[in-house]
């Protein structure tokens, strides 16, 4: 059973059944974001009157499952803490999945889905990129990534960035949000003041400190994981200029992912499926989200020449 919990896995590797299943869990994690984005229309709808017959059980529900969320983060970071993990920071789950579970925890247990809009977009982005790339530990005597099927880490890095991913879309589909520019400033700002927070907390943590458990990496702003060799971050040996580069670089990627995002919101927005008295409709549309994101510029820009 303690094998279970070793940090360097078990006996079964990271190959075979292992990333067979993990690769069927994604394929499966798109399937069920595109079909909530392609079906919201009849979804919704259907939600709505669950909700006003049974308004206070689903309340219940959602903060239920919030507090289930919220336990097993807790709970990850006491197993982190007994199984002597080699980065001990990660116990503090401020890391960038970690933290985007316990946004959805808190919006869930408190009902406050409006909050969707504000992590919805980077948390769909955390979770695909960190199933796109699979980081586990290296068995530090066969050099082997040894964790698989039979590894509480394999479970815990599939089962977190699967719902960091799909709870999300389901609740914007549950709960749609209007998407505005303002929105989307405000939505940057957040995340990159939480940037700048994570890179003080990973100065403090890997020039104050001696004991590199705890040497942070939250936000990967201390040191991307890829394995390309950046010639301008190779060449700086100033520390600062280093982590000022990259969190440029988040911010970059930040920008641009949320133009994507809209435009890709948009656009779906002009797929219409619904079923009208037991009837299939499919066609492409105006894209009402469109339009009203476009006014949404407009407003924000005459309410800032006003001021």
């Amino acid at each position: 059973m303690l094998a279970f919990f070793n940090p360097y896995g078990n006996e079964i590797p990271w190959r075979g059944i292992s990333q067979y299943l993990f690769y069927i869990v994604i394929l499966f994690c798109f399937i069920l974001m595109i079909s909530f984005w392609l079906f919201h229309r009849l979804i919704g709808p259907w939600y709505q009157k669950l909700l006003v017959k049974y308004n206070k059980s689903i309340k219940a529900f959602w903060s239920t499952v919030g507090g289930i969320t919220l336990i097993f983060v807790i709970f990850r970071s006491i197993v982190l803490v007994l199984s002597d993990f080699p980065n001990l920071w990660e116990a503090i789950p401020l890391h960038f999945c970690r933290l985007m579970l316990i946004w959805i925890a808190l919006t869930l247990i408190f009902n406050k889905f409006n909050w969707l809009k504000y992590f919805a977009a980077f948390s769909i982005l955390g979770g695909l990129v960190a199933l796109a790339m699979p980081d586990f530990l290296k068995n530090p005597s066969t050099k082997e990534v040894r964790v698989g099927l039979d590894s509480f880490y394999y479970w815990d890095f599939l089962l977190a960035h699967f719902y960091v991913v799909v709870m999300p879309v389901l609740l914007l589909t549950l709960y749609p949000q209007k998407l505005t520019f303002k929105e989307s400033i405000k939505t940057f700002l957040i995340f990159f003041t939480l940037s700048v927070l994570m890179l003080i907390i990973n100065w403090i943590t890997n020039d104050l400190t001696p004991d590199n458990k705890w040497s942070s990496n939250y936000f990967f702003l201390e040191q991307i994981p890829l394995k390309v060799n950046i010639k301008f971050a190779g060449s700086v040996n100033n520390k600062w200029v280093f982590r000022a580069y990259h969190l440029i670089l988040f911010a970059i990627v930040g920008i641009i992912y949320i133009a994507l995002y809209s435009m890709i919101w948009n656009i779906l927005d002009k797929v219409y499926i619904n079923k009208v008295n037991n009837q299939w409709i499919f066609k492409i549309q105006k894209s009402v989200a469109w339009s009203n994101f476009k006014q949404s510029i407009v407003t924000y820009f005459s309410r800032q020449k006003k001021s």
